[in-house]
């Protein structure tokens, strides 16, 4: 749990540096077997393939809806490399959730996956290269066309551009 940890900050401070969240923001990580998650969160929530979730709650204020987060979930046991991509993906969650953005499904998840690939590229080596990959040619309706219409949205920007961008479509 400690390297777990480890590696959560150095990815939240990557994320801090790039806008996404605030520098006293904390947040409560959860490391557990995807059984355990699933018994947990709930199937709908951690299908079989997830390896990451971002736990919130719905507030209604008036008309006004807010999603409110309370930690992050990561299966424990990932590769390194992996686990970082998966919570550089969750804290996009939280920005969004925590700017209350107005994105359909398809348009969260690529944002989250934007982010995950801006984490990789900028790591440089074999291992993460091939991540970035992964992810620009994901074949997911979700997920992998999701990121290439988001990317596409970011046309040219750098990610902080892009995420001082996306912060037009917040619900006020």
């Amino acid at each position: 749990m400690d390297l777990a940890r480890k590696r959560f900050a150095e990815v939240a401070a990557f994320v801090k540096a790039v806008g996404l969240l605030s520098p006293g923001r904390t947040l409560k990580l959860e490391l557990g077997s995807s059984a355990a998650m699933r018994a947990k969160h709930g199937t709908d929530s951690f299908a079989d393939n997830t390896l990451g979730l971002t736990r919130s709650v719905l507030l209604r204020q008036g008309h006004r809806e807010t999603r409110q987060v309370e930690g992050i979930s990561v299966v424990r046991g990932l590769p390194w490399p992996i686990f970082d991509g998966v919570v550089a993906h969750e804290l996009g969650h939280v920005w969004a959730a925590e700017n209350n953005l107005l994105l359909g499904t398809v348009e969260e998840e690529g944002l989250c996956e934007v982010i995950a690939y801006h984490w990789y590229t900028r790591h440089g080596t074999l291992g993460a290269e091939r991540l970035a990959a992964a992810i620009e040619t994901s074949p997911s309706p979700v997920y992998g066309d999701g990121f290439r219409m988001m990317r596409k949205v970011q046309s040219g920007r750098n990610l902080e551009q892009f995420i001082s961008a996306m912060l037009s479509r917040t619900q006020r």
